[in-house]
């Protein structure tokens, strides 16, 4: 819901610029011709497309939610998991709050976004102008910068790895309902934009305002300063007979070199380092733009990147939930979530909010308030 429309003219999000609005024909998009953002979409097919992937979802978290999606066994005892085992893992250590926060994360978003997507999908079939629904398509946008499916099965893909050097892992059939039921819900995401949700509803616009030039650097600055015992404090520790150990993230990343798992060891530094850094170089450098507003379509593809490539750095936080979830042999084998734990979550979540604060409209206009 990029451009802002009445019946005059369209008025873009990313700029408030105004354009002369045009006829569309099926398939055909219109976007900014300074900045580039999206203004208006003439969908190729309706929202019954989206319904039928939204309620296919719906069925496939359901049965995520039921059935194990992974199995840990060692000497005879054996462990499931279900996708609620990001808050079981943190919460059985103690750290209710990170529980709370994964869960919400990983599957309590994620089947808001899904019942918001049914309804308003539903509501526009009905050719419903019911003003209640501007605020359930707000809260649909929240879900879908939030929700976290997909990273929760990366971390998933990797505990497979790293657990097998600890127990028996397998796979079962809830991580298979799991990955369908996440590939629909990204694709009912997408389309939300692609069907003109606001308008075929009558919504003016459904884009979140209240945006805050000094709290985005406040944000920024605190995110920065927590990165730094994030990354020097144990993010996880694991005990066995004979050996304590505590691992940093840079650490996990040296472990999975010497196994040889390169290509796992990168995808783990680019989300846990590289990322979170970068995210906050970028937003620092947007701005120094935003100063005297000289803004062009390449800072405004770096805000997009930026809104992107943040919620993958919580790749790290779900990998210590899964650890800490599913190795719990007593004696034999235990995994309890270290202290930068918190601490690195915290830091992800305050640069995803930062570049929430961040207005577009400062890398153009000077005298934007």
């Amino acid at each position: 819901m990029r451009g802002l429309s009445d019946e005059n003219t369209w008025r873009c999000e990313g700029c408030d610029v105004s354009h002369i609005p045009v006829e569309l024909q099926r398939g055909e998009e219109a976007k900014c011709s300074r900045c580039g953002t999206r203004l208006k979409v003439q969908p190729r097919t309706g929202p019954a497309l989206g319904l039928a992937w939204s309620l296919t979802a719906l069925g496939m978290f359901m049965a995520a939610a039921m059935l194990p999606i992974m199995e840990v066994r060692k000497l005879g005892i054996g462990n499931n998991a279900t996708i609620l085992v990001a808050t079981k893992g943190f919460s059985d250590k103690g750290m209710a709050v990170m529980g709370s926060i994964s869960g919400l994360l990983v599957f309590w978003l994620p089947l808001i976004a899904i019942l918001a997507l049914i309804t308003l999908n539903l509501a526009v079939l009905r050719r419903s102008q019911f003003l209640g629904w501007h605020h359930l398509l707000k809260l649909l946008l929240i879900t879908k910068r939030w929700a976290m499916p997909e990273v929760f099965l990366l971390a998933v893909m990797i505990a497979f790895i790293k657990i097998g050097d600890l127990a028996e892992i397998q796979a079962r059939s809830g991580l298979w309902f799991l990955l369908t039921g996440t590939a629909f819900l990204l694709a009912a995401m997408q389309r939300i934009d692609r069907d003109s949700l606001s308008t075929r509803l009558g919504l003016q616009t459904a884009a979140l305002s209240g945006k805050s030039h000094h709290l985005c650097i406040a944000l920024m600055l605190a995110a920065l300063a927590l990165l730094v015992p994030a990354n020097l404090l144990p993010i996880l520790e694991l005990k066995m007979p004979g050996n304590h150990t505590e691992q940093t993230i840079i650490g996990g990343i040296n472990l999975l070199m010497e196994h040889h798992m390169w290509g796992i060891a990168f995808i783990v530094f680019v989300a846990s380092i590289l990322v979170p850094f970068a995210k906050i170089g970028g937003l620092a450098w947007l701005l120094w733009v935003a100063r005297d507003a000289s803004g062009t379509r390449r800072n405004m593809k770096l805000y997009s990147i930026l809104e992107f490539i943040g919620r993958w750095s919580m790749l790290d936080v779900f990998l210590v939930a899964l650890l800490a979830g599913l190795i719990h042999f007593g004696q034999l084998a235990e995994v309890q979530p270290g202290t930068a734990t918190p601490v690195f979550a915290a830091a992800v979540i305050l640069t995803a909010l930062a570049v929430e604060q961040f207005d577009t409209k400062r890398l153009w206009n000077p005298h934007q308030k």
